[in-house]
């Protein structure tokens, strides 16, 4: 059986064009990097989003990965960030034949975020919101220039563009605030966690305490946020290298 392709997930109010640095990295690395566009999100189909729920966004991951395990032979490797990290979780705990995840600043689970109290559920937004939410303003870079601190000009305009009309199901985020039970032993496979110490999304101590809860291998990365580690280019170049010396280590017995 050959090595296994790699399927990322996308995170909130965005879509799969939040890989295309770490295709441009992993791909010269041997790996096939293959995304997908959540339901609502990028290029897919206009949805309701007040229905909108994260098991629909695992019930998509579970439609791509049928289709690459018929096409390779090959369950993927889960690559997920903020909320795709969460997703990915959800799919493994249910899927024993993934051969590995990777969780980018992942959205904690249950076990380890708890419930948000119910003044902070109530606020949440029960229609849907876009990434404003987020500190993401499309038309105004200046004013995105807090969550995107850790890229350059040309960096940042790119993800102002990806996100431009992109919206996200409060209904989902309220699921989320509630807390999604993913209990440890459900996930047999190997995992990563890589995060930035100035995430300001997703505080580094939720990543860190996501691989202690998992037994994951834990990778933190100097002076990016949230979204540097994702369109750095730099500092993803040097991700990619170690990510893949991970992947290759844990995942060489399934190598013919």
């Amino acid at each position: 059986m050959s090595i296994p392709s790699l399927l990322c997930l996308h995170g909130g109010a965005n879509g799969a064009w939040v890989w295309d640095i770490w295709r441009r990295f992993l791909t010269p690395l041997g790996w096939e990097v293959n995304v997908l566009d959540l339901r609502g999100h990028g290029r897919s189909l206009p949805v309701d989003y007040a229905t909108l729920t994260m098991e629909d966004y695992v019930a998509d991951v579970e439609s791509v990965t049928r289709q690459i395990a018929a096409q390779q032979d090959n369950h993927p490797v889960l690559i997920g960030w903020g909320m795709g990290g969460l997703l990915a979780m959800m799919y493994a705990a249910t899927h024993g034949e993934t051969p590995a995840l990777v969780l980018i600043a992942p959205s904690p689970p249950l076990e380890v975020a708890g419930r948000a109290p119910g003044d902070e559920v109530r606020q949440t937004p029960s229609g849907p919101y876009g990434p404003d939410l987020y500190g993401i303003f499309p038309e105004n870079i200046e004013k995105s220039r807090a969550a995107l601190f850790d890229l350059n000009e040309e960096q940042a305009g790119l993800v102002l563009a990806g996100s431009y009309g992109a919206q996200e199901s409060g209904f989902a985020r309220r699921q989320r605030k509630r807390g999604i039970a993913v209990p440890a032993d459900s996930i047999n496979c190997a995992s990563m966690v890589i995060y930035g110490e100035q995430d300001g999304a997703i505080p580094p101590a939720y990543s860190e305490e996501v691989a202690a809860y998992l037994g994951s291998t834990a990778l933190a990365v100097p002076d990016l946020g949230h979204w540097g580690i994702l369109y750095n280019e730099e500092a993803v170049a040097g991700i990619a290298l170690r990510l893949d010396s991970w992947l290759k280590g844990v995942l060489r017995p399934v190598e013919s």
